[in-house]
């Protein structure tokens, strides 16, 4: 519920002339010299809702525009943590000053945004016609949104009936340069690895995940029930591949299942047989990871094509060269498109990944972007295979990142 409000949100940061006009082609921007008009009906329109009474709020120069939504925030949220949570996720889900160099402070994001102020005078002034198009807006989700959140944006019509006063006391703070922060409360994110820390970094990282996979027009998830569409066949394909009516693993995991198990056993006795099951058990999407990319690559093979553990097309692979198996599919006479598949794959929305080790355990390192892959932990059952094979400062980073996977409520074998 927070997140689809969050995306709701992000989106009504795009309402500004510059932003919009970027959407059209040139053909669709041509002016008339004579009539001043648009070849685009829309951008008509759009011209027409930025000027108002002879002021032309189209001049307004913003350029990031996640700011803007949080102004728009004050229009739906009240100030609880999560409130400032979404507000701060928004700001935070595109690279900016605010995520490493500028402390996250409403003042001094009216000092870096100085047309912002001028945002706020606009939708004051046009109060009437945003509160039109704001209201359009839940209205067409609400059409088009499944019975369990159609409630949800029905009490966000009612919070924008009474909330535009919030706008107007934040335009007389601006002018009597009283303190924004009582007026417009962001997330203070803690120094320490803390609950609330996590919570928040897995909910940024889902926000930036829908973000991408909207602009590329990707599945964020592969819409598959796991238990029905992946792992069905699982326990008796790996039967008739192994030639067997009874399997060990299946034993062990009768008696010694868990969400997060290590498990030693000789080459050659089945542990990967083992990972499967254990990961079928939990219910989650698999990611398989290995050291050596020869030997993910016949993984790949096996667990599709050869073995045919899962249908193929549930199977993906992620490393720097994964490309290469995937025109490899294409030399055989099938058609892929590559850049699309390794870009889905690349968001982590496979139901059975295979990948090397770099794609997954670094996020504790805190690189920009790390919570794009805290935000799949949760929904995913790890298997960390050949673990002597690594190095110890590797190692050490592998369990750190453990410790984030079961923090965010993953799984680990």
């Amino acid at each position: 519920e927070k997140l689809i409000f969050a995306c709701f949100l992000h989106d009504l940061g795009k309402i500004n002339w510059k932003f919009q006009k970027r959407v059209y082609s040139e053909e669709e921007k041509i002016l008339d010299s004579e009539n001043g008009r648009y070849r685009s009906q829309e951008l008509n329109k759009l011209n027409e809702f930025f000027r108002l009474n002879g002021k032309n709020y189209k001049k307004i120069d913003i350029r990031d525009h996640e700011v803007i939504s949080l102004i728009y925030s004050l229009l739906f949220l009240d100030d609880d943590s999560w409130d400032q949570k979404i507000r701060t996720a928004i700001l935070l889900h595109h690279y900016n000053e605010f995520y490493i160099n500028r402390e996250v402070h409403i003042r001094n994001i009216f000092d870096d945004y100085p047309d912002l102020e001028k945002y706020v005078k606009f939708l004051i002034e046009k109060k009437d016609k945003v509160n039109e198009l704001l209201t359009h807006l839940l209205d067409y989700l609400k059409q088009n949104s499944d019975e369990t959140t159609k409630e949800y944006f029905d009490n966000l019509r009612d919070k924008l009936k009474v909330n535009f006063k919030k706008i107007e006391e934040l335009n007389e703070n601006i002018k009597n340069g009283y303190s924004l922060s009582t007026k417009l409360k962001l997330f203070a994110i803690p120094d320490k690895e803390s609950d609330g820390f996590y919570d928040f970094f897995v909910f940024l990282g889902c926000l930036r995940r829908c973000d991408y996979a909207a602009s590329g027009t990707l599945n964020i998830e592969q819409s598959k029930n796991l238990a029905e569409d992946v792992y069905p066949e699982l326990n008796k394909n790996i039967k008739g591949k192994l030639e067997q009516s009874e399997l060990w693993q299946e034993k062990v995991l009768e008696k010694k299942d868990s969400n997060n198990l290590i498990l030693i056993a000789p080459t050659g006795s089945g542990k990967t047989e083992f990972a499967l099951l254990w990961a079928k058990n939990r219910g989650k999407k698999l990611i398989y990871t290995l050291p050596l990319r020869v030997a993910l690559n016949d993984l790949f093979g096996r667990f599709g094509k050869r073995d045919k553990y899962f249908d193929e097309n549930d199977v993906d692979i992620l490393h720097s060269t994964a490309f290469v198996e995937y025109l490899k599919e294409e030399r055989l006479g099938e058609s892929v498109d590559i850049g699309a598949r390794v870009t889905g794959i690349k968001m982590f929305s496979s139901p059975i990944l295979l990948t090397t080790p770099d794609q997954v355990f670094l996020s504790s390192l805190k690189y920009y972007g790390f919570d794009k892959l805290f935000s799949v932990y949760p929904l995913s059952s790890i298997v960390i295979d050949e673990i002597q094979a690594y190095k110890p400062e590797m190692a050490a980073v592998i369990i750190k990142t453990v410790e984030a996977i079961k923090k965010t409520s993953g799984d680990v074998l």
